[in-house]
C-alpha cells in the first residue's frame, strides 16, 4: 500500500551516481539481443537481471495501461516524467486559459531545458523532445492510485500475483486496431 504522497520526503532524498557497468544492447534481425557484443539472448530483461543490471523503460507513458505493458515486458523503472509534470504539487510553469489551468511540460533533454538549466543547446546535439502545454491534473497522489489501480487490474487479467510475476505471466500480441469506437456515438437512446 502506498503511504500518502509527501513532496518534502522525496526532495530529502539523496541522489548517488552509479558506477556499475553499463550494457549495449543491440537488436539482431532475429529479434534476439546481443549484449556488447558477447552474449546472444532472446529476453532482453532476463539478460539484464543475469548480469546484475536492470531495464528502464525510456519515458514515452501515454496512457496508464503503458506502465503495465512496461513492466509485463520487464521492466524494473518506468520514467514518468510527463505523468507529473502537472501535477498540483509539481513546480511547473502554470498558465490559465478560458478557465483551465495547464502547466508547461518539457523533457530535460528539450531546447527549452537546455536553455533552461544549461547554457542552452550545444551545436553538437539536437533537441530531444518538444515543449506542451499540458491540463493540470490535480494532486500527485490522485495520479499515483489511478497508475497502481492500472497495474493490479492488469496483473489480475494475466494471473500475476505480484509485480515481480507480471513478465513471467505476459504476452504480447500485436493488433491493429486498439481503439473502441462503440460508445463514441453522439446521439443516445435515438
Amino acid at each position: 500500500m502506498l503511504s500518502k504522497y509527501r513532496l518534502e520526503e522525496i526532495n530529502s532524498i539523496e541522489q548517488e551516481i552509479y558506477e556499475g557497468d553499463v550494457f549495449d544492447l543491440e537488436i539482431k534481425e532475429d529479434h534476439s539481443y546481443a549484449v556488447n557484443d558477447n552474449y546472444i539472448v532472446h529476453n532482453c530483461s532476463d539478460a539484464a537481471h543475469g548480469l546484475g543490471g536492470h531495464i528502464i523503460s525510456d519515458g514515452g507513458c501515454a496512457t496508464v495501461a503503458d506502465f503495465s505493458k512496461a513492466f509485463g515486458a520487464g521492466a524494473d523503472i518506468v520514467m514518468s516524467g510527463s505523468f507529473f509534470a502537472a501535477v498540483d504539487e509539481a513546480d511547473c510553469e502554470r498558465e490559465v486559459i478560458d478557465g483551465k489551468t495547464y502547466c508547461y511540460n518539457y523533457g530535460m533533454s528539450s531546447q527549452t531545458a537546455q536553455d533552461k538549466y544549461g547554457s542552452g543547446l550545444k551545436e553538437y546535439r539536437s533537441s530531444e523532445g518538444r515543449t506542451v502545454l499540458i491540463p493540470a491534473t490535480g494532486p500527485a497522489d490522485a495520479v499515483i492510485k489511478d497508475i497502481l489501480g492500472g497495474i493490479r487490474s492488469c496483473c489480475t487479467y494475466v494471473g500475476a500475483i505480484s509485480l515481480k510475476e507480471l513478465p513471467k505471466r505476459t504476452t504480447f500480441i500485436k493488433v491493429n486496431n486498439t481503439h473502441n469506437t462503440i460508445n463514441e456515438s453522439s446521439t443516445v437512446g435515438s
